[in-house]
């Protein structure tokens, strides 16, 4: 029990909300000195966030984030509240943490989220996507050679 207590404590001192390009988006920071939201760390927090945040905090980050996405499927390492992101050159993992990121949220939630509408009626940032990035085509990221392997959960195929 006290685990969880301090468990809460962490996330309630970095959970962020902000008006971002997608709508509002809701996650957590990594730290009192990172008024950031990281990808990396965003994601390494999902296993522990999912039982005390709403949905929101599993998804409108990545969405945001992805609304940062490159057209040649390179992601940044942080966005904040300012509208800014940016990517640190000694760091390569950010897609593989966005991946990582929908597969948790995908294995809780399924796939709706992915399909849903933003704000204003727009299209999520996930389906925005180029056709040759990670969300666009369903492939996976070794030049689209070869199909996205089905989840081991069951029926759905992309």
């Amino acid at each position: 029990m006290e685990l969880q207590k301090l468990i809460r404590i962490t996330l309630d001192n970095g959970a962020v909300e902000f008006q971002g390009r997608t709508g509002m988006v809701q996650g957590f920071t990594a730290g009192a000195g990172y008024p950031q939201v990281w990808l990396r760390d965003a994601a390494t927090i999902i296993p522990a966030s999912r039982f005390f945040y709403p949905d929101a905090f599993l998804v409108t980050w990545l969405e945001e984030h992805l609304a940062f996405q490159k057209a040649d499927g390179g992601l940044e390492d942080w966005i904040d509240s300012q509208g800014k992101s940016d990517k640190n050159t000694v760091e390569t993992d950010q897609e593989a943490s966005a991946v990582q990121s929908a597969y948790q949220v995908f294995l809780l939630k399924g796939k709706g989220w992915l399909e849903k509408k933003s704000a204003a009626n727009r299209s999520s940032a996930v389906s925005k996507r180029p056709s040759n990035s990670f969300f666009g085509t369903g492939l996976t990221g070794n030049a689209g050679s070869s199909p996205a392997p089905t989840p081991r959960t069951g029926g759905y195929r992309p």
